[in-house]
């Protein structure tokens, strides 16, 4: 459904033999991510949504912080990061604070899964925390908040953890039992304290 479909097939060269397949691929999908009425985040001017698309020109709307700005879609593919409208930078652009606040406090689980699946599907609590505090939780409602949820990733079979780090936790695509879940997380642990046992062998034979 993107408004210039056919214009980014064309200056990619996908449909051209001539061109490496992955390389047309990959600059397909650096274009694509751009289009009226997406989200966007820039380093400086923060969250904004895209209100026109002329040819090669982003008329683009950061709200106060940033203002409105015409980007050129060169610079857009390496100065802006393309958001989905429900990850986390966006609903906190976009809706009332006191109404994300009540939203992240009644449904910890809604939380955990917008703000894990906003960063690759791969997210440890100290970048939990950072969406959170102070924004959104006072300091003084992150203990609870914060005891309630991990509750919820160890018990929950929709979650799991990253097998290459153990602090990080992923969203799955579909449930498993719990018995996988533990399985899962334990096979995680013991490739964890594996790579610690050949860093300390390889640290003492260099003694």
């Amino acid at each position: 459904n993107h408004s210039h479909l056919e214009d980014y097939i064309k200056s990619s060269n996908l449909t051209q033999n001539y061109r490496n397949v992955f390389e047309a691929i990959n600059d397909f999908e650096k274009h694509i991510a751009f289009d009226k009425g997406s989200f966007v985040f820039h380093r400086n001017w923060g969250v904004g949504l895209i209100r026109k698309l002329d040819k090669d020109t982003l008329t683009i709307n950061f709200g106060r912080t940033g203002g409105i700005h015409e980007i050129s879609l060169k610079m857009a593919v390496s100065a802006l990061k393309p958001l989905s409208e429900d990850h986390i930078w966006v609903l906190k652009a976009t809706k009332k604070p006191d109404e994300l606040a009540a939203l992240i406090k009644n449904d910890k689980k809604w939380a955990l899964k917008t703000i894990i699946q906003s960063f690759d599907n791969n997210c440890d609590f100290k970048r939990i925390k950072a969406e959170l505090v102070p924004v959104i939780l006072k300091p003084t409602e992150w203990t609870s908040w914060n005891t309630a949820a991990k509750k919820i990733l160890e018990s929950d079979a929709e979650f799991g953890v990253n097998p290459n780090d153990i602090n990080c936790y992923t969203v799955r695509d579909h449930e498993i039992t719990q018995e996988e879940k533990l399985s899962n997380e334990f096979k995680a642990q013991k490739q964890f304290f594996a790579r610690v046992e050949i860093l300390m062998k390889f640290f003492y034979s260099d003694m």
